[in-house]
């Protein structure tokens, strides 16, 4: 397993796994939209070029997951902001998303960040759980946030 920050190459890949996060939701709650690749492949290309930070999972040199996250430093100390965290459905349960999460965890400490945030769709009971065993206190039932220590 290998963990390390996104590039541009690897925007198919990413785009791929936020295709089947979508249709993960969608099974979830039929309000969520699908999204086609190439859709999610341009949005993600802006939120690349606004600061929004990649990190990827590989398994013998494949992408098998991945995170993406900002800084936000408008308040009194930086907070990390964790908006979506997919692993393919093959590697789930296996130890990929939380090695992730430690990962950027810690990026973010070193980045300044006391705080990491973090957005859980309110129907994925297993997301709500996963991020919970994680230390993060989802007090609004959705939003979730834990000291970086």
């Amino acid at each position: 397993m290998k963990i390390r920050k996104a590039t541009i190459k690897d925007l198919e890949a990413i785009a791929k796994l936020f295709c089947e996060y979508t249709r993960y939701e969608h099974n979830l709650d039929k309000k969520v939209k699908l999204e086609k690749l190439a859709n999610i492949k341009k949005e993600e290309r802006k939120h690349i070029k606004t600061g929004t930070i990649y990190f990827v999972v590989e398994k013998d040199k494949e992408i098998i997951g991945c995170l993406n996250a900002t800084i936000d430093r408008r308040g009194k100390s930086n907070i990390g902001v964790i908006h979506n965290l997919v692993i393919t459905k093959k590697f789930r349960g296996k130890g990929y998303g939380d090695a992730l999460v430690k990962y950027v965890k810690n990026y973010l400490k070193k980045q300044g960040c006391e705080r990491a945030r973090t957005f859980v769709f309110l129907n994925n009971k297993k997301a709500k759980k996963f991020w919970t065993k994680r230390g993060f206190n989802l007090d609004l039932g959705y939003s979730g946030s834990c000291k970086l220590s």
